[in-house]
């Protein structure tokens, strides 16, 4: 795909929401860079990506402090192609806005009706304040609680049933 950066005018990426998949090459890789773009404030446009296919692939998103709303990346980051299965890939999500870390990411950007399949990972107190939106009440797997700055688990009402009572891990 290539690289999206030093665009001090770019605001969102909504031309490309029609990108399901980025292929590289077997010598040389592939992936998705976006950095240092100073006035990107949502990536939603990448919504429908769903794979990044290529031996040493890559999603790099750095230094976009105006990046709020990050949940167009939440498709290819709970892809499988951003595990080894087309080789070892390398994800980096630093310096951007409030929100946009991988976990904050796949905690609160879950899309309807997928709310607790599986384990989820809590790792800030806006994960644990958006957990409500997931629309779930019940988690399948473990949930696995830690950071910093949580201070409470309010947010966390909405669960009924966790997969089993050692499931939810709580510690920094």
């Amino acid at each position: 795909m290539g690289v999206h950066s030093n665009n001090p005018s770019l605001t969102n990426l909504n031309g490309l929401s029609s990108l399901k998949q980025i292929r590289g090459y077997k010598s040389t890789g592939g992936g998705l860079e976006i950095k240092n773009n100073t006035s990107l404030t949502n990536v939603d446009g990448l919504s429908a990506l769903t794979a990044i296919e290529a031996v040493k692939s890559y999603l790099t998103v750095t230094d976009n402090s105006q990046l709020a709303s990050c949940c167009g990346l939440y498709n290819v980051l709970n892809s499988s192609s951003l595990n080894c299965s087309y080789g070892c890939s390398y994800v980096t999500l630093s310096g951007n806005g409030a929100g946009c870390t991988r976990d904050e990411i796949l905690a609160a950007c879950v899309p309807p009706g997928q709310g607790c399949i599986g384990d989820i990972y809590l790792t800030s107190q806006k994960a644990i304040d958006g957990f409500p939106a997931r629309s779930c009440t019940a988690s399948t797997g473990m949930i696995t609680i830690t950071g910093n700055d949580i201070t409470n688990l309010d947010s966390l009402y909405v669960l009924t049933s966790v997969g089993n009572l050692s499931s939810l891990i709580a510690g920094a």
